[in-house]
Parts: C-alpha cells; sequence; structure tokens
C-alpha cells in the first residue's frame, strides 16, 4: 500500500462540505430533508399505480417507490433523461423483507437533499405522474 498518495481534491472537497453544513446546521439539515422527504411521499402516494415503499415511524431523506406496470429500469431513464437523479435497488438486495412485503423486483430510490428546491420534487411528481399516465394510455383502449 502506499500511504503517502491521497485524493487531496476529495479531500478538500469533502472538508468544504463538512464546513457548509456545520455553517447550516445538523438539526435544520435534518428538518429540511424530511419535509422534502415528506412532500415526495405524499406527492408520489397520490398518483394512480404509484406505491411508495418506505416503512418506520422515522423516516430517511430516501424515498424508495415503483409504479405498477412500467418496468423500474425505464421509468428511471426516462426520469433521468427530464434531469432527475434516482437509483434503482433489486429486490434482491433485501431478499427477507422483499418477499415478506411482495416487493417488486426493482425499486426506485429518490435521495433528497437540503439544498433541493420544493419545486424539483413537484416536479419529479408531476414527470412520474406524466409518465404513468403515458403508460397507461399505451395498454388502454381508447
Amino acid at each position: 500500500f502506499e500511504f503517502w498518495e491521497a485524493p487531496i481534491a476529495s479531500q478538500l472537497g469533502f472538508g468544504a462540505a463538512i464546513d457548509y453544513a456545520q455553517s447550516i446546521g445538523v438539526k435544520a439539515i435534518q428538518t429540511r430533508v424530511t419535509m422534502l422527504a415528506d412532500r415526495l411521499r405524499e406527492g408520489l402516494a397520490n398518483l394512480p399505480n404509484v406505491s411508495v415503499h418506505d416503512i418506520g415511524t422515522v423516516k430517511c431523506a430516501i424515498v424508495s417507490f415503483s409504479a405498477e406496470g412500467i418496468s423500474t429500469l425505464y421509468l428511471k431513464t426516462k426520469l433521468e433523461s427530464k434531469g432527475h437523479c434516482l437509483g434503482v435497488v433489486p429486490s434482491s438486495s433485501t431478499p427477507i423483507d422483499s418477499a415478506r412485503r411482495r416487493l417488486p423486483g426493482f425499486i426506485l430510490r429518490a435521495s433528497v437533499h437540503y439544498f433541493c428546491l420544493e419545486k424539483e420534487i413537484d416536479t419529479l411528481v408531476e414527470d412520474v405522474e406524466n409518465l404513468v399516465m403515458i403508460e397507461k394510455e399505451k395498454v388502454s383502449p381508447v
């Protein structure tokens, strides 16, 4: 191992991020991301054919969801083309919980951050709604 080589730019960036977070305050950050995640969960939960999969009394800033009848990977690609950054988690990453809760094979994950705007959360919900409606029209006779 070479201990004298280190990613200096990454270390400086990490230090700047810590300073920035401390200037805002950890409690303020927690309050903000909780509000944004709750807003996203509520918006998604109100959409037809969309399921929010988060459980627990205290939830984090990661919102997990899926849309019935639409490939998660397809939905991720379409949403990313609109500027959203999402992750996909396979049910195999939590096989016992996924089987017990009958979760779909893949779930989308959106991570909100304290620098996100409410409008960005609302736009993600609107984009999911529009994609779900488009896909529903493809399979439903007119």
